[in-house]
């Protein structure tokens, strides 16, 4: 298991990689959950647009704001995000949280967690704080609440939503119509013969 960069540079290398799929569109979107979330958001804020940066993401649950005071008070929270860096020193934390890199760049994103899930619940409301703050417009945003429930509990109730904002974000191509013209009596197929 690699730290921080060394799994971010490997994204970024797949990201160009999939950019390149000759059945696709040039264009990557990625959905995450919980470390994949902040893998997601991570790569839609940093690199360059078109190369090693994704054009749309979404994020379940993920960790954003490594360095957050109220979020590091949560034991495994503290254990994951130390354990990724490979170190607790405050700067270390910085640079690897994707909030850091927030700008209004930042591609299209959609994020979705739980009030009282196994997150850190402060991490939604830090990133949308910094998107606003920064003044990124292209962010969606969805927060159960009462629940305990990790994002990733909730796919089956996302899942066409959040397909539906990638195959806009990445402009996939509309589906094909269609027909519903009927058969006329002239043109019915024959009737097999016995």
């Amino acid at each position: 298991m690699g730290r921080y960069p060394d799994q971010t540079n490997d994204l970024k290398k797949a990201v160009r990689a999939a950019r390149k799929y000759p059945g696709g569109n040039g264009k990557v979107g990625a959905i995450g959950g919980s470390s994949g979330g902040s893998h997601a958001v991570y790569l839609a804020a940093t690199g360059m647009a078109g190369d090693d940066r994704l054009d749309g993401a979404v994020a379940l649950s993920g960790a954003f704001d490594f360095t957050d005071p109220a979020s590091l008070r949560y034991g495994n929270f503290r254990r994951a995000v130390e354990n990724y860096c490979g170190s607790s020193n405050p700067e270390d934390l910085r640079k690897a949280s994707p909030i850091t890199y927030i700008d209004a760049t930042i591609s299209p994103l959609y994020v979705i967690a739980s009030d009282h899930e196994t997150m850190a619940p402060q991490q939604l409301p830090d990133l949308v704080e910094k998107l606003n703050e920064v003044g990124a417009k292209n962010f969606k945003q969805r927060l159960r609440t009462n629940s305990e429930e990790h994002a990733f509990a909730y796919w089956p109730e996302v899942r066409e939503t959040v397909l539906d904002f990638l195959k806009v974000e990445l402009g996939a191509p509309a589906p094909a119509p269609v027909s519903s013209a009927t058969a006329s009596p002239g043109n019915s197929p024959a009737s097999p013969r016995q």
